[in-house]
């Protein structure tokens, strides 16, 4: 069991919480605050979530590689769709049924310009970050599965060509990084739908090495320091988004791949906590669900300031942050306990 890896899950997830919040906020002219660079992270979140999944899938199958010279496909689908489907379709049915049904039945104003047809084609298909460029208007509860697309287009890719290239898979998975850079450089549209699989890539490099044992001057307390602090720099302050774009996500890149080797082998210190240990098991959840809250906990708020109840600016911003983090990470247990553990379980 790698440590503080539940910790950073449950950071990321926060922190695109707390990127749309104020955002959703202000376009229904609730009061918000995003003045301090923390809130305009969610992207970046997004970002070390490719690294740590490519880091551990990758790193997952190549210790099947090593083992038992193959992989087993049907094993591997079932259990990434049963982990990643089930709340993932559950977001995308209650986001359709909001926008398209609900929404005009209760007669509250919101332009849908796709079809409901169209919608489930993308979705269904794995093509949810295509959709989301297309139709960037699609709602803020559709809007969270354009990453979950990308991280699907991945698991579908990666093992076939793991297996057909397991004989120089660190040659492969380099390759592969400088290939998708140049790609960056000479034709930067291929990325206009966010299929950023360097990050995979370089996070399951790092995974790979790490078993092999290559990395290990990596844990040396002065580089750990470094890392941390380059982390602390890129969620906490602007600096990085000084960079060109290519730059910018080369850069992220590194810092992400290399902090989740050091926080995960021999690191400064290990978080055992169990509560943070078990937010960070249900930040999926988290990540799915909080735009659902958000838009209930606004739908609410904007009900009662309607019936007369009054809050200040300050009232306003911390009751709609708290409410919707509270209800989220509740509504995200509940679901691993009731509804994802069904898929999952074994028998």
């Amino acid at each position: 069991m790698l440590p503080n890896l539940h910790a950073l899950r449950f950071f990321l997830a926060l922190i695109v919480v707390l990127f749309h919040v104020p955002t959703i906020s202000q376009t229904l002219g609730f009061a918000h605050y995003a003045d301090a660079p923390i809130f305009h992270k969610g992207e970046l979140s997004v970002f070390y979530f490719f690294t740590l999944s490519g880091f551990l899938i990758i790193r997952l199958i190549y210790v099947e590689l090593l083992e038992t010279n193959t992989i087993n496909f049907l094993r591997f689908y079932k259990r990434r769709a049963a982990r990643i489907l089930p709340p993932y379709l559950l977001v995308l049915g209650v986001g359709l049924f909001l926008y398209h049904f609900l929404l005009p039945y209760l007669g509250i104003p919101f332009a849908v310009d796709y079809g409901l047809i169209e919608a489930l084609f993308y979705n269904i298909f794995f093509l949810s970050n295509v959709f989301k460029t297309i139709y960037p208007d699609i709602g803020g509860i559709l809007s969270v599965l354009w990453s979950i697309g990308v991280e699907e287009q991945f698991y579908l890719l990666c093992p076939p060509l793991m297996l057909l290239f397991k004989k120089q898979l660190n040659r492969f998975l380099m390759g592969t990084i400088c290939l998708l850079f140049a790609v960056f450089y000479f034709y930067p549209s291929f990325y206009q739908f966010d299929n950023f699989f360097f990050y995979f890539a370089f996070g399951g490099l790092i995974g790979m090495l790490a078993i092999q044992e290559k990395l290990n001057w990596l844990t040396k307390l002065t580089i750990q320091i470094i890392l941390l602090l380059l982390f602390v720099i890129s969620f906490f302050t602007n600096l990085l988004e000084l960079l060109p774009p290519l730059a910018y996500h080369f850069t992220t890149m590194l810092i992400s791949g290399l902090l989740i080797y050091t926080i995960s082998h021999q690191p400064i210190w290990a978080i055992q906590n169990k509560w943070v240990n078990a937010l960070g098991k249900i930040s999926y959840g988290i990540y799915l669900y909080h735009m659902i809250v958000l838009t209930g906990v606004l739908f609410i708020l904007q009900k009662a300031i309607a019936f007369g109840f009054v809050l200040s600016d300050f009232q306003q911003i911390l009751l709609i942050n708290t409410a919707t983090i509270s209800i989220t990470i509740w509504v995200a247990w509940l679901s691993n306990k009731y509804f994802e553990s069904l898929f999952y379980r074994k028998p």
